[in-house]
């Protein structure tokens, strides 16, 4: 995106990704991307909190 500002987004690391976005959402936290997966990594979602802070939540796919 030629315009866009310089940002970044921190990650929190959760236990259970579809739980703690749930939770998020229902303190008040707006959903931008939800539950995705990274084949082989993890998954995450991202969210913007009731005062318009952007991060996102991570739980790293276990070893087998």
């Amino acid at each position: 995106m030629p315009d866009a500002l310089p940002q970044w987004v921190p990650y929190v690391l959760v236990d259970d990704i579809a739980i703690s976005t749930e939770k998020a959402k229902s303190l008040g936290a707006r959903v931008l991307a939800d539950v995705s997966e990274i084949p082989g990594m993890g998954s995450f979602s991202m969210l913007v909190d009731p005062t318009g802070a952007a991060f996102a939540l991570w739980q790293p796919k276990m070893p087998a």
